[in-house]
């Protein structure tokens, strides 16, 4: 089900169903993600609301996946300070105690963990940077510009 009410506001559809479903495991998500979409397009054009492009709003929820990922990055410090950076090597799975168990009662290091995994995977396994790629093309269509070169070149 939808873990909370995180992400409420005035954002795109594909963000809404992220912030619904970020919390889910990779290979439940993976297997049932066209099934959530179906439903996601159903529902809301049942409850009055346009019929939605099924790929847009794919493309709109891998979108919200990259972008949260910036952000768990910036909080790995945080894990560090929960659990070593040199106990990592030894941790064989997200179970470990170190990392599974809720940490001064918080489940913050969990989540993050689970989330990563989950996002690293939609990147390796649903061409993520395709998606990202497309929606830049688009983007740049639509505004009649040239997209950028990806090389950067460091002058002395």
């Amino acid at each position: 089900g939808v873990f909370d009410w995180g992400g409420m506001g005035c954002r795109s559809l594909g963000f809404k169903l992220w912030w619904w479903l970020y919390c889910m495991d990779f290979e439940v998500l993976d297997a049932n993600f066209d099934k959530f979409l179906d439903c996601h397009i159903e529902s809301y054009q049942n409850a009055g609301g346009p019929k939605l492009e099924k790929e847009a709003l794919r493309m709109m929820f891998i979108l919200t996946a990259m972008t949260q990922m910036f952000g768990l990055m910036a909080a790995v410090s945080q894990i560090y300070r929960m659990c070593p950076k040199k106990d990592f090597p030894s941790i064989k799975n997200r179970y470990d105690a170190r990392v599974g168990e809720n940490i001064n009662g918080k489940s913050t290091i969990r989540l993050y963990i689970q989330v990563m995994r989950t996002i690293l995977m939609i990147m390796q396994n649903w061409q993520a940077d395709k998606v990202l790629d497309d929606f830049e093309t688009k983007v740049c269509d639509l505004l009649k510009m040239s997209k950028k070169d990806p090389k950067t070149t460091m002058e002395p």
